[in-house]
């Protein structure tokens, strides 16, 4: 349902990239001009080689830091991103059940973990830039 771009041999363009996301476009714009514009990152299409991932994504980082990982998927995309046990806590309160489910089974790592979250509405694009925001701090 959510088909990922895998072919690690042919890497996709922006355009190919936001076609693929299709039904989503204007989600991931939106979180895209909110990385680039108001939180100053910089883009790069790189592979994923992690095994839970393994497809093509926009990577983003603010300076030398590491913000998240956008995977394009079909008619949705998924936001990676790596926050500390504080992170989770401050914003756990703050946003919807599926947010909250999302981040209760994330793959732990020592003071926090990688938390995945389809964005396929609004409202969860929302989480994610108010999480981005905590993130970033």
């Amino acid at each position: 349902m959510y088909e990922r771009l895998t072919n690690k041999d042919v890497t996709p363009s922006m355009d190919e990239f936001i076609k693929h996301i299709g039904a989503c476009k204007e989600l991931f714009e939106n979180v895209h001009s909110y990385l680039t514009d108001e939180l100053c990152s910089e883009i790069k299409i790189t592979f994923s080689r992690d095994s839970s991932l393994g497809a093509w994504g926009a990577n983003y980082k603010r300076k030398a830091k590491y913000l998240c990982t956008i995977i394009a998927e079909k008619n949705a995309f998924l936001v990676v991103m790596r926050l500390t046990d504080d992170q989770i806590k401050t914003a756990y309160d703050e946003v919807l059940p599926y947010t909250q489910n999302c981040m209760n089974n994330y793959q732990r790592t020592s003071n926090g973990g990688w938390v995945q979250y389809r964005v396929i509405s609004i409202e969860q694009l929302n989480d994610v830039k108010n999480i981005l925001n905590i993130r970033q701090k």
